[in-house]
């Protein structure tokens, strides 16, 4: 409609125009004049575009855009149209969202109706949601392409990533090198989930200093089997207590593989490799060292060092037993976390002799959200994230409302000026979930996480513990968590599949064997050749030119 009418009013001034030029009469009224020139500022009003590409709102003329958002089966919320955050957004943008909200249980099917009928949502958001950024972004093209967008309209996201010393965000690049998704990282700054903690007041009461090596270690577990450090008059010690399950958990004894120089990672999507200080491929189970640790864990096992409940018991017996004061030496990730703040703060971090390759954490993003090619508004909708992981935007929409009246809120500013989690004794929980949480766009890798939120006590502690063993030098140099990034065509996604299988199989029963039993030359021999059936060569090999393509410096 404007430009017909621009058209009409250009059409009438050249008429006025050609009346003149050809001799007639000239018009000279007023009335005329101004009509004219009235015509031609008509023609020179320019209306404010659509989208702006700074400030609020983001968009002069309300949008919608459709969301798809996947979600874990217990997230129990209220019409996500009615959290205050939500109704902010729409309000402060200019854009409406139309929700599709999708439990993990259907996602499969619900995703797949999507392909089969190509009507596509303009956004997807969920972190734990199978979207294969190879798969649909890369192949089959429904992913649209987000380098250019990230670059001009989400700066927090660019910035928060240069902030780091390594790429976060890598595994939202697909193999042709585009970002197909913006990520999703709450840091927690761990460093590592193979932390080893000593009783501090069992060596407080029998006058011990702080172990530095494996020999003064198994000093100090018979001192804690023989002197009754607890205090109690009985014999009901555990010097050392672990679990023999090889993955999967972070109070296994396979962990002490690191002390003889392995980096083993539990939930490694590549269990049983490590990226050596070479940046070399390490198959763990067949090296020397692996036998070494065995047959070291075997005197300790003979010796009556360890718990005699180590091959049957699961983590929460564990638990109990170090929480009832019993346990001397045992394993966890965070020990304030894991076995409660004030049990776990008694324990000090033990630090492993030179040679120890822990494992070391690298925090990544998870692919989170993303665009399809059927969207009409892309720089919208990236502005709309840029929106979404501002400070106080993503805190909000994760952990609810600022402190209330009502004490129905989930967060403070607290003295240090950053916003902290709340809840107290009055703290009344609202019967459905206010916000988004764990299914929000938030990202906050570590520097940007210690920025602006404060963390947990628990976590401080695991955190200063962790930069101790970084300070001692032994966290391998480079992660584990890079395994993760290799990508997998089809085929070897499956033969992998298959061989990590295997490998769970044969070395839980194996390492469970050498530490009861021990071991011989022929019956490492034995051992050794049975990884032969298997496709370990092809499943090093894999990994070690993933890792030599991202060249890590």
């Amino acid at each position: 409609m404007k430009k017909k009418q621009i058209a009409l009013l250009l059409a009438a001034a050249m008429a006025v125009s050609s009346l003149v030029g050809c001799g007639q009469k000239e018009v000279t009224s007023t009335e005329t004049k101004d009509a004219v020139e009235s015509n031609v500022a008509t023609e020179t009003v320019v209306e404010p575009p659509l989208f702006n590409e700074t400030g609020y709102p983001i968009v002069n003329e309300e949008i919608t855009l459709k969301v798809l958002l996947g979600v874990s089966d217990a997230y129990n919320p209220i019409e996500i149209d009615e959290m205050p955050a939500i109704k902010r957004m729409e309000e402060e943008t200019g854009i409406n969202l139309e929700w599709e909200m999708v439990k993990k249980s259907d996602w499969a099917t619900k995703f797949n109706l999507m392909l089969a009928t190509e009507d596509y949502p303009d956004i997807i958001l969920g972190h734990d949601m199978d979207v294969s950024i190879e798969e649909y972004g890369v192949a089959q093209k429904v992913l649209l392409p987000l380098d250019d967008l990230i670059d001009k309209y989400l700066p927090s996201y660019t910035e928060r990533i240069a902030l780091e010393d390594y790429d976060v965000a890598a595994p939202c690049v697909g193999s042709d090198g585009q970002q197909y998704s913006v990520g999703y990282l709450q840091a927690g700054g761990s460093k590592t989930s193979a932390m080893f903690a000593v009783n501090q007041e069992w060596l407080d009461a029998l006058k011990l200093p702080m172990p530095t090596n494996k020999e003064q270690l198994l000093d100090t577990l018979r001192a804690f089997k023989t002197q009754d450090p607890n205090g109690n008059g009985q014999a009901d010690e555990i010097p050392w207590s672990a679990r023999t399950i090889v993955t999967g958990t972070t109070n296994s004894l396979s962990l002490t593989l690191s002390w003889f120089g392995m980096a083993f990672t539990p939930y490694n999507s590549a269990p049983w490799l490590f990226i050596d200080d070479n940046k070399e491929i390490q198959f763990i189970p067949t090296m020397e060292n692996f036998r070494e640790c065995v047959e070291w864990l075997h005197g300790v096992w003979e010796e009556g060092l360890i718990d005699a409940e180590l091959f049957s018991q699961d983590g929460n017996t564990m638990t109990s037993k170090i929480k009832n004061g019993v346990v001397g030496f045992a394993n966890a990730s965070n020990p304030t976390s894991n076995w409660t703040y004030d049990i776990g703060a008694k324990f000090e971090v033990y630090i492993p002799e030179e040679g120890a390759e822990m494992e070391k954490l690298s925090e990544f993003a998870a692919p989170m959200a993303y665009l399809t090619v059927t969207n009409e508004y892309p720089e919208a909708s990236m502005r709309l994230f840029e929106y979404m992981i501002d400070p106080e935007v993503q805190y909000t929409m994760y952990n609810g409302e600022e402190v209330n009246e009502a004490k129905t809120a989930g967060w403070k500013i607290n003295d240090e000026g950053k916003y902290e989690a709340w809840s107290t004794a009055d703290y009344v929980a609202p019967t459905l979930m206010n916000c988004l949480n764990v299914n929000t766009l938030y990202f906050a890798p570590p520097a940007t996480q210690s920025k602006y939120y404060a963390e947990a006590p628990r976590n401080v502690w695991r955190n200063e513990k962790h930069a101790m063993l970084e300070e001692a030098g032994v966290l391998q140099d480079y992660s584990n968590d890079y395994l993760d990034l290799v990508t997998l065509t089809p085929e070897e996604a499956e033969m992998v599949a298959l061989l990590k299988t295997d490998l769970n199989t044969t070395l839980g029963e194996y390492f469970t064997k050498f530490i009861k039993d021990g071991v011989t030359d022929a019956e490492w021999d034995a051992y050794v050749k049975i990884f032969d059936g298997m496709k370990v060569k092809e499943y090093v090999d894999i990994y070690q030119k993933g890792i030599d393509a991202m060249d890590l410096q």
